[in-house]
């Protein structure tokens, strides 16, 4: 015996008269057409607030657009925070795209099932694709239709999220510094190196600077002597001459001397990270070589254990040799160095006498060429660094300080030589020997080369007076601003941290995404002239089956798996037929 509807829902009335009711409802429906109006506005409403956020977010990125600096702050000392909040906007908009496609599915499944049949497992994919649930009944190859799609739906949150993460960058400003000048140079001579006439010093909490280079930063230029030439390929670190506790990564030449005496305005800033400045300085070149013609030598002076360096260089006033004593039992232990005493000499000239200890540096000349040039110092802020590059030579044409200078600084040599030869050791020897031995040391480990000590001495030579010669530069300069304060102002750009919205490929693809969608709508709202023709049969709604099914013709109802024939139910609101296995649209017409 067939069953009722009874024996479905005992709860339903029966007796009345449900065809009429539910002619009502359809007609009513079919009057409630503006309906689909208000949910297309909907999908453009979100489709609007998407397009306009991927928008903003493209042009931030093209214009480089970053947060304030006190947004800085808050995302770095509330990481967890910001992230939550983060993810919960790109779920939101996330969920607008994937709402807005689960939205066309139903409206294009319903405008098939006008006029078409599917089968249950095609309207329980449609119902899976809109409702993003995996029915695992569903035969396998709908099965990966639907996971495919889940996990296709799941992409935009994450795209959402990158682009809308806060990530750290970097902005430029404008800011000035003073850079050391050279209008008042009067403390620029050449002091003795007796104590009593050494010239102005000034000694406090960022250094000790003086204008007796040569004597009181003696120790630290030795060790420069010491340490010019690196063991390896690698790029010379020294650190620079006070206690601003910054390092020069290669050479200084000169420039960098308001690093850390200056700048406290730049580095006081906790966002700051480098900065970098246009300054002038000297290239200065060493040549060294034998020239075993030279008249300069070590010979026996008037008084006891004094023995005097003399003679005429390349460089010195005819007729006017090259005097200084030097001390020591006999001659084996002295280095002496002379330098020209005449001021007028375009060139800057070194030449060494030494001893039998030190005989490999006997009969050593080395020019000292002083190129005016401009160099890009960059500063970091936060490891300590100078890097100074050379980017224009101005072949002379800008005389940023006076030609004394040079004179002065080489004149030095000749008292550190002076000063540290004893009665059994040149400290002056012992450190050019140091830089000598990594000469031999750096041709063999990075080029594979042996070189002789005549080979190497003239080389290691030319790195050690370099490095001294660049460090006096500084100290004068560091001079010239903390005592005689003569400084000039100089533009500087700084690189400060900052934050700004989104990685640039993840805003992009949000962009490009967006276009899509859009387009799909566009194209399907073409298509469909507006979703008008939409059945109001939705696969969504539980409630359409729950009330068709007790309103269903009897006589012809039969249970689901018994379907083998022509069944006919009002789904709901919708007329609609089961025919062996089938779901088949029923049309009726509103009186």
């Amino acid at each position: 015996m067939m069953p009722s509807p009874k024996d479905y829902f005992p709860l339903v009335d029966y007796n009345r008269n449900t065809s009429k009711v539910h002619q009502h409802a359809d007609c009513r429906d079919e009057q409630k057409r503006p309906l689909v109006w208000a949910s297309t506005c909907l999908i453009a409403v979100g489709l609007f607030v998407t397009t306009v956020i991927s928008a903003l977010l493209l042009i931030a990125d093209s214009r480089k657009w970053t947060l304030p600096e006190n947004a800085y702050h808050v995302v770095s000392g509330n990481r967890a925070s910001v992230q939550l909040v983060v993810q919960l906007l790109s779920n939101a908009l996330a969920l607008i795209w994937v709402t807005l496609f689960c939205t066309l599915i139903s409206y294009a499944s319903r405008i098939y099932f006008q006029d078409h049949s599917i089968d249950l497992y095609t309207l329980r994919l449609w119902h899976s694709l809109c409702s993003r649930t995996v029915n695992w009944s569903m035969p396998f190859e709908l099965l990966i239709v639907i996971l495919l799609f889940i996990g296709v739906t799941a992409i935009p949150s994450a795209l959402w999220a990158g682009a809308l993460t806060p990530v750290a960058t970097t902005i430029q400003k404008d800011s000035r510094i003073l850079l050391p000048a050279y209008r008042n140079t009067t403390n620029i001579v050449e002091w003795p190196s007796e104590i009593d006439k050494s010239g102005p010093s000034l000694r406090n909490s960022l250094g000790i600077f003086t204008y007796s280079v040569g004597v009181q930063l003696l120790g630290s230029l030795l060790a420069s002597a010491s340490s010019a030439t690196p063991v390896d390929s690698s790029m010379r670190q020294h650190q620079k001459l006070d206690y601003t506790h910054y390092n020069y990564i290669g050479r200084s030449y000169g420039a960098g001397a308001s690093v850390g005496l200056t700048d406290l305005a730049l580095t006081s800033e906790e966002l700051h990270l480098n900065y970098s400045y246009i300054e002038p300085g000297y290239q200065t070149t060493v040549l060294c070589e034998y020239n075993q013609t030279t008249d300069f030598r070590i010979e026996p002076d008037q008084g006891d254990m004094q023995y005097a360096a003399t003679g005429e260089l390349p460089n010195s006033t005819p007729d006017d040799p090259e005097y200084s004593v030097y001390l020591g039992h006999d001659t084996k232990a002295i280095v002496a160095i002379g330098v020209g005493r005449n001021s007028l000499s375009p060139v800057r000239m070194l030449g060494i006498a030494a001893g039998e200890y030190y005989k490999h540096l006997d009969k050593i000349q080395c020019t000292l060429e002083f190129h005016p040039t401009l160099f890009n110092v960059s500063v970091g802020i936060k490891t300590g660094s100078i890097l100074v590059e050379p980017i224009d030579s101005t072949n002379g044409s800008v005389n940023f300080a006076p030609d004394n200078l040079t004179h002065v600084l080489t004149r030095q040599f000749e008292l550190i030589a002076n000063d540290q030869t004893n009665l059994y050791v040149s400290l002056v020897g012992n450190s050019l020997n140091n830089s000598i031995g990594d000469v031999i040391t750096n041709y063999a480990s990075s080029k594979n080369k042996s070189l002789t000590l005549a080979e190497a001495t003239p080389l290691g030579l030319a790195n050690s007076f370099s490095a001294m010669a660049d460090d006096m530069l500084i100290a004068y300069a560091s001079a010239q601003i903390m005592i005689a304060d003569q400084t000039t102002p100089q533009q500087v750009q700084i690189t400060s941290a900052s934050v700004r919205v989104g990685e640039r490929k993840y805003i992009y693809a949000i962009f490009g995404v967006n276009l899509g969608v859009m387009f799909l709508v566009i194209v399907e709202a073409l298509r469909t002239r507006g979703w008008r023709n939409k059945g109001v049969f939705e696969i969504m709604d539980p409630a359409q089956l729950v009330n068709g099914a007790p309103a269903s013709d009897t006589k012809n109802t039969v249970r689901s798996n018994d379907v083998v024939n022509t069944s006919t139910f009002k789904m709901g609101k919708a007329r609609v037929e089961l025919k062996a296995g089938r779901v088949v649209p029923f049309r009726r017409e509103c009186s």
